[in-house]
């Protein structure tokens, strides 16, 4: 898998655990295995190992806010995942001090109140305290236990664990305001005792809300990944690098395909004649456009794409029509301005989907944003004939401008370039900070898109 040359920093706050199961050790292993350059101060100095936990000593505030200021005088940090805390107090300075330097940044609590092997970190005086803290929280991680004793109903997002549950199958729960939005089952795996499981769930999550992910694709992908995690070796301690890996093809999308193409009704070739061409090419994010046709046939030419794009490894999204995405089950849709709401069509295709929103503005954006796209199509570019109604072409001043926005307010979200675009525009589209481009007649209104295509992939390919 690809990533950008200047990979994305994401910092585990947490303690040290001499095992290399849990803790900051665990942390920086899963940040690694994502592609992310992982970061650590250590909060709390612990005496164990896989199966026994003896003692804790822990960090004092100044020497924790001295490892922060450090590491952020060298490079901003916008991404942050707290672990083991000594109490509530340490816990409002550290976020305090976050909020204060990076205001927009995501920060995930991962709240150790008790030792697998047994052992008390906070007391009942605690609990109110943590409570309003948790208000400048993105994310809180509490099991089932834990969960009872911090309440339901924090005033932030809060993902129960399952793990202490009874059953056949372990649910995962993400609440807000106390009303659940959604649910991760997974068959529970019978005689799976792995250490640190907390930190390496809670650490993918932060790792790919870093990758630009919306936060209930985080959570599905990284259920799987911790699912991989309990069974994959014998004994305590679990591979976290082959549990990411298993999960790695889910990113495609976002971290790896820089060039989204786009099926035309106006060229020369069918889709289906456009996909097989594309995909045959090397294609790994393609979108089928098609304006035309009556429903019949339009399910028909969607079946045979998607058939297609699965031979070739290619992930299919349907242009406006969520209906179709949902009949042929295609792995999401893309949305312009006058669509379907954002989440209405989340609600019909599901937490998995990928949706994408159109946006000409910095405004359209930053609301896509907030509603959960999973990437947004900014432009156009500059005019293109491939779609009418066009919407004030942007140029690279008005991305630069977007981009700007987008890059304070979500740091790598994702962002496809598209409208007019040719490939000697690539470059400076990506040095914008752009994922990539979106491309349609450039490549398919001739009769072999071959050329073309290759032409974009060794610009894009070039930085």
């Amino acid at each position: 898998m690809t990533f950008n040359a200047i990979r994305s920093r994401v910092l585990s706050i947490a303690g040290h655990d001499p095992s290399g199961g849990a803790g900051l050790s665990a942390d920086l292993k899963v940040f690694e295995a994502w592609g992310l350059q992982g970061q650590s101060v250590c909060t709390a100095l612990t005496v164990q190992n896989a199966s026994e936990f003896l003692a804790t000593h822990w960090v004092s505030w100044e020497q924790i806010e001295a490892q922060l200021e450090t590491l952020f005088s060298e490079q901003p940090i916008h991404y942050f995942k707290i672990g083991l805390i000594q109490n509530a107090e340490v816990l409002g300075n550290v976020v305090t001090w976050i909020r204060k330097k990076s205001p927009a940044a995501f920060i995930l609590w991962d709240p150790i109140l008790k030792a697998s092997a047994g052992f008390d970190f906070h007391s009942l005086n605690d609990r109110e305290a943590f409570r309003h803290i948790a208000g400048q929280l993105s994310l809180v991680t509490p099991n089932q236990r834990e969960a009872e004793w911090l309440g339901w109903d924090l005033p932030c997002p809060v993902l129960v664990k399952g793990g202490h549950q009874t059953g056949d199958f372990s649910v995962d729960r993400l609440y807000w305001d106390g009303r659940q939005i959604a649910e991760f089952s997974q068959q529970r795996v019978l005689g799976a005792n792995k250490h640190g499981t907390g930190c390496v769930l809670s650490a993918s999550i932060t790792a790919l809300m870093a990758l630009g992910l919306r936060m209930e694709r985080a959570l599905g992908i990284s259920r799987c990944v911790l699912q991989e995690y309990l069974q994959n070796t014998p004994g305590l301690l679990g591979n976290v690098r082959d549990a990411v890996a298993s999960q790695m093809h889910e990113l495609i999308e976002i971290d790896s395909a820089r060039l989204y193409a786009i099926t035309w009704d106006g060229a020369i070739k069918s889709h289906v004649e456009q996909a097989k061409s594309l995909c045959s090419a090397g294609v790994k994010l393609l979108q089928l456009r098609m304006k035309s046709g009556t429903p019949e046939a339009r399910l028909s030419v969607a079946w045979q794409v998607f058939s297609v794009c699965r031979q070739w490894g290619c992930k299919l999204l349907i242009n406006d029509d969520v209906e179709l995405a949902r009949a042929i089950q295609a792995n999401g849709v893309h949305l312009g301005q006058g669509d379907m709401a954002i989440g209405e069509a989340r609600k019909r295709l599901g937490s998995h989907a990928w949706i994408g929103g159109t946006a000409n503005t910095s405004e359209q954006a930053l609301k896509h944003i907030v509603d959960g796209v999973d990437y947004i199509g900014l432009g156009p570019f500059r005019y293109t004939e491939t779609k009418s109604n066009l919407s004030p072409v942007l140029g690279p001043d008005g991305v630069e401008q977007v981009m700007k926005v987008v890059g304070k307010k979500s740091p790598g979200f994702p962002v496809y370039v598209i409208g007019g675009i040719d490939a000697i525009d690539c470059k400076e589209i990506l040095e914008l900070g752009a994922t990539g481009v979106a491309v349609s007649s450039a490549i398919v209104a001739g009769t072999d898109p071959l050329e073309k295509l290759e032409s974009f992939k060794y610009a894009l390919c070039g930085l």
